[in-house]
């Protein structure tokens, strides 16, 4: 369980308990209590916060387990392989609809991924043209070249996996 998971899940019991004793309170004192029910919901989506396996955003469903996978382990071979299944899903929405942004949520996520593997430097090639591809839906496209040439200079094989849409991205050394 995450740090953030913890925070979720804590902030939900407190809130639930809060409501709780504010609905009960205004039962007994005969006070308006109807507008606090809406606090429930919302209340039992914290507490199951950290069960949520997959975020459905805007037509993608995002697995977040794949994304927490890869970020804690990136060089396991079925994590990098259900990372760039997330990032082949993200680029075919984001082929379709170009005039779309990403959803902030998305964004937020690939982000946090992002920032979490830049850290780690024993990085296989194949992880990195997954960080690449990643960076490159993120918009950072120096950051995508740079460690799509560092995987292609480990690994001259990785060529044969980089996302054909990203294959611009060899053709200049990255500055």
């Amino acid at each position: 369980m995450t740090t953030v998971d913890i925070i979720m899940v804590a902030g939900g019991v407190v809130l639930f308990a809060t409501t709780l004793g504010l609905v009960i309170y205004g039962v007994t004192k005969k006070k308006p209590y109807k507008a606090l029910l809406v606090l429930f919901p919302l209340a039992v989506l914290m507490i199951g916060f950290p069960e949520i396996r997959t975020a459905k955003i805007a037509g993608l469903e995002i697995d977040k387990q794949a994304l927490a996978r890869y970020a804690a382990n990136p060089n396991d071979q079925k994590a990098v392989e259900g990372f760039k299944s997330v990032l082949t899903q993200i680029d075919t929405a984001q082929a379709k609809t170009p005039e779309q942004p990403l959803p902030p949520q998305v964004r937020s996520n690939l982000l946090a991924t992002v920032d979490r593997l830049k850290r780690n430097a024993g990085l296989s090639s194949e992880s990195q043209v997954a960080l690449s591809h990643a960076q490159w839906i993120l918009g950072l496209t120096n950051d995508a070249a740079r460690t799509l040439h560092a995987a292609v200079k480990a690994d001259t094989n990785v060529v044969r996996s980089i996302n054909p849409r990203m294959r611009f991205l060899l053709a200049h050394p990255p500055q």
